[in-house]
């Protein structure tokens, strides 16, 4: 049994350290084996660092040299190639984890591996910007607020699958994805399913017109993570949306997003829109673009809250409309 404990740590009630020389512990998170039963431990992410200073490139480790983690569980294995289960690790700022976990290279940048069988885990998104080196999604993530997820994750921090439910202060994600971040957001690729339970589109956009969306949709071969490069084959059905406060719903949509200009089909059908569309969208320039037909039965622009007055539209509409000059 070894308890070590200082001013900013205590671990135990039972840690060893396994090594052949005094020497390894140059070369501590290669050489030297970690045993521990962690039982209402804490330890200071500065301490971590003397002994793998290698940590020190982390935005997290550095900029947090001061935070101290709770921990518990059982903990095998040297610092880059380690595995631990039924852990539980508490940061100061009340982000959590709970579950299952194997690494490798944790210490080696821009390589460390990570797998993780989580039955909770809680953050928020400036810490995982912190602790993920490159993992820098846009500004509008931190509309989530509170990230509270169960699942898995299986890979390089920037190069990853994961699968699971994911609750926001907006709503809910449950998701099967497959994401590269290295080239960078321009080209980087992802595919999977996503569905959102009752997510505020408006809050997580910024756009008061849009409201509450509840989805079931694929992403394949997609390609680029802003409106510059994104590339995609889309298809998704649309159980419940609210735009300008009238709620659409059952509604298709299939089709291929190609940078700026989307090109497919989307079909609703309900008391006030029975509307079929099948054709090109383009919002490259500052005036959009339209190459569309659609088929439109029933539409009660006043009921959907598009017109003050009384209008209801019905046929046929072929548009080729481009802005000229």
């Amino acid at each position: 049994m070894l308890r070590i404990s200082n001013t900013y740590t205590y671990l135990g009630d039972t840690l060893a350290l396994r090594y052949k020389t005094y020497r390894d512990f140059e070369s501590f998170v290669d050489e030297v084996r970690i045993d521990g039963r962690l039982h209402h431990s804490f330890v200071a992410l500065r301490d971590i660092m003397v002994f793998a200073p290698a940590l020190k490139q982390n935005a997290f480790f550095s900029n947090n040299r001061n935070t101290t983690l709770r921990c518990q569980g059982d903990v095998r294995g040297e610092v880059n190639n380690l595995r631990a289960r039924d852990l539980f690790i508490e940061l100061d700022d009340g982000s959590a984890l709970k579950g299952n976990f194997s690494s490798r290279n944790l210490a080696v940048k821009n390589e460390e591996f990570v797998s993780l069988r989580l039955e909770q885990f809680n953050t928020r998104m400036q810490t995982l910007r912190e602790l993920i080196p490159r993992f820098n999604p846009p500004s509008n993530f931190d509309r989530l607020g509170a990230l509270n997820f169960k699942g898995s994750f299986d890979g390089f921090f920037a190069d990853f699958v994961a699968y699971g439910d994911l609750s926001t202060d907006i709503g809910r994600a449950v998701m099967d994805m497959r994401m590269n971040l290295k080239p960078g957001k321009e080209k980087a690729s992802y595919s999977g399913k996503l569905s959102l339970i009752n997510f505020n589109v408006g809050k997580w956009s910024g756009n008061s017109d849009f409201g509450v969306v509840n989805i079931t949709s694929e992403v394949k071969n997609g390609i680029g993570l802003t409106g510059a490069t994104a590339n995609a084959e889309l298809s998704a059905n649309i159980k419940s949306f609210i735009f300008k406060g009238y709620n659409y719903q059952n509604a298709v949509l299939t089709g291929k997003l190609n940078k700026s200009l989307f090109d497919g089909d989307f079909a609703i059908q309900d008391d006030n829109i029975d509307f079929l569309f099948a054709g090109e969208l383009n919002f490259s320039d500052a005036v959009p673009s339209y190459n569309f037909n659609a088929l439109v039965n029933h539409l009660d622009l006043k009921a959907l809250n598009l017109s003050e007055e009384a209008l209801i539209i019905a046929g046929n509409v072929e548009l080729n409309l481009k802005r000229r000059g």
